[in-house]
């Protein structure tokens, strides 16, 4: 279910499964994202460690690809929460 066809660009079963790095780590991770009038999602599963975060706005504002990856690198240590949250003020 996590296998990645290369003829379909990377697709396994309506997800991607790459390997992405965020900081340090490299991470093998499952992902989809969508969005129709308005509404956003990001979906991401890390395999490696089995952590999931689900990004959801109800705007066109919000960039979910960079809010799920601040959130992956607070969850793995490697990013104080503070340190988002102030620099975005």
């Amino acid at each position: 279910m996590l296998t990645p066809y290369p003829e379909l660009y990377g697709v396994a079963y309506g997800f991607w499964v790459t390997d992405t790095k965020f900081g340090a780590y490299t991470y093998k991770v499952a992902n989809r994202q969508g969005s129709i009038w308005g509404a956003n999602a990001n979906w991401l599963h890390i395999t490696d460690n089995n952590k999931t975060f689900i990004v959801l706005s109800n705007t066109n504002a919000t960039n979910l690809e960079e809010l799920t990856e601040q959130l992956v690198l607070i969850s793995t240590g490697q990013k104080n929460s503070n340190e988002y949250w102030i620099n975005k003020q």
